[in-house]
């Protein structure tokens, strides 16, 4: 059995044969790699050599043959199409033919897609704009955390339960705050899990959870080596201090490191960083009753506890005075740290697993991600299972007119103020997606001749109930979905996480 946790992608160079093997020819090769876990806990890698990076076009559809032609024959900058497949796509519940283009590598859609756009009789191109391990999940329906089998090379998906990561929590303290890497070292760095609760330093302590090493280099070498058998690494804040911060050490000592920096986001090679303050304020932040979204109140707020609050000199003055009692107590600091916000991550991480696993996003994204972008995700993996044309993200200029448009908001009754008696408290359930699903609301039932009239700013808008709408049909699923597993289960991480789907999905719109 193999349960999926991460997913990535690289170019490999391979060589192929060419005129009857007289000939090889060297290429290169986009390979899918998951990493994850078999059910005894052994780390596995799955590799898929065989997925292509393609996009759409939409033709005119009595010339459709013409133009697969035209379209096998474009090269721009010595880049070719792979080649064309005619396929049959449901677009505003419409069945029209499309060319499906097959690139050599996915950085190849981009150099062809506006070649095959400029094509006259090419009317429309579509989903040429997903990342390529994105496309994989969508097309695979992947869940991860889910059980798999991999049979002759291909993934199948098993009934069982999710895959429990093993999780640590890790924390560094820095010399002295000013943030300059270049000549401010690492101190000291703790973990925290279930089996483990220690503290790297290089500077002679009496605590019995501090493993003393000689210099800050082999510290930094002990503690990615030590990272390496959990699946999932929690920090608070790390993705803009923890994680550049042991980069740039890492480079000023010349030092190879599994650090990986992007826009947004940080991870480690062999173990995949989960960041829990980007978790609660994308989110969790309307639930967090706390003046601030800083680490101690946080905690506070989930475990009912905090920061250890004791009087520690600064860093530097600590390290440079030598004394091992303010050492410990420096020790025991960062300690603490990583404990609290363990404790937080098993709070949340349950329903972050839940999300990625049912809108089919990785965790690294899925964690970063608004919930505007979960929506889409997975609306689009509805859309990719039913054979729907993805359609574009809006461009630049469509963007800056939408946020111009504005609307009169819903009426709120103002309270007035005073004792009251016999009071009632109503609540709808799931009363917004609820709206959409009762009046049928959705993009592709909205027609000129609809029967159904919505007026916004003197706008009218038409939707028909003689078909359901794409879109009506995933929340309706989720609603009874969410109803089921309440009825089963209870309330819990599956139930909310459906809830939360469910109400954004509304939102979105």
């Amino acid at each position: 059995m193999f349960y999926p946790i991460q997913i990535r992608y690289e170019i490999r160079k391979n060589f192929v044969c060419e005129d009857k093997g007289r000939f090889a020819k060297e290429i290169e090769e986009p390979i899918i790699i998951l990493s994850g876990r078999d059910e005894k806990g052994k780390k596995v890698v799955f590799e898929d050599k065989n997925f292509e990076p393609y996009f759409y076009a939409i033709p005119e559809q009595n010339r459709i043959g013409e133009i697969k032609k035209k379209i096998e024959k474009i090269s721009v900058e010595q880049t070719k199409v792979k080649r064309v497949e005619i396929v049959e796509m449901t677009e505003i519940n419409k069945k029209i033919k499309t060319l499906k283009i097959f690139c050599q590598l996915p950085k190849d859609v981009s150099l062809l897609k506006d070649a095959v756009k400029g094509l006259e009789g090419v009317l429309h191109k579509r989903e040429y704009d997903l990342p390529f391990a994105k496309r994989y999940c969508l097309n695979k329906q992947l869940s991860f955390l889910s059980p798999y089998n991999i049979e002759y090379g291909n993934l199948k998906k098993m009934k069982g339960d999710f895959y429990k990561p093993a999780v640590a929590a890790f924390d560094i303290e820095i010399y002295k705050p000013d943030f300059n890497a270049k000549e401010n070292p690492i101190t000291n760095i703790g973990i925290y899990s279930k089996d483990k609760k220690i503290v790297f330093s290089y500077k002679k302590s009496n605590l019995k959870n501090a493993i003393i090493l000689k210099n800050e280099r082999e510290m930094l070498e002990r503690f990615f080596k030590a990272i390496s058998k959990y699946d999932i690494l929690v920090s608070y804040n790390g993705d803009y201090f923890d994680l550049p911060y042991l980069k740039s050490r890492c480079e000023e000592l010349k030092l190879k490191h599994p650090i990986l920096l992007s826009k947004n986001r940080a991870n480690f090679r062999n173990c995949l960083h989960l960041d829990l303050y980007k978790i609660v304020s994308k989110h969790l932040s309307s639930e967090v009753k706390t003046k601030t979204l800083k680490l101690d109140d946080v905690a506070r707020f989930f475990i009912g506890d905090g920061k250890t609050d004791v009087e520690i000199a600064e860093n530097k003055a600590i390290w440079d005075s030598g004394d091992i009692s303010e050492t410990d107590k420096l020790l025991e600091y960062n300690l603490q740290d990583c404990k609290i916000t363990f404790l937080v991550g098993e709070k949340i991480l349950p329903l972050e697993y839940k999300l990625s696993n049912l809108i089919g996003m990785d965790l690294l994204s899925c964690s970063r991600s608004g919930f505007s972008q979960l929506v889409e995700n997975y609306l689009m993996r509805c859309m990719v299972k039913k054979d729907i044309l993805i359609p574009n993200n809006p461009s630049d200029k469509e963007i800056i007119k939408r946020r111009s448009e504005t609307y009169i908001g819903a009426y709120v009754h103002k309270p007035i103020p005073g004792i009251h008696e016999n009071i009632h408290v109503l609540d709808f359930k799931s009363l917004y997606p609820s709206i959409l699903v009762s009046h049928n609301i959705s993009p592709d039932t909205l027609e000129k001749n609809g029967e159904l009239e919505i007026k916004i700013n003197n706008s009218s808008h038409r939707f028909t109930k003689k078909r359901k709408g794409f879109l009506v049909n995933i929340v309706e699923d989720l609603i009874n979905r969410r109803a089921k597993t309440k009825k089963i289960s209870g309330v819990g991480v599956e139930e909310k996480a459906m809830k939360l789907l469910a109400n954004a999905t509304y939102g979105y719109l």
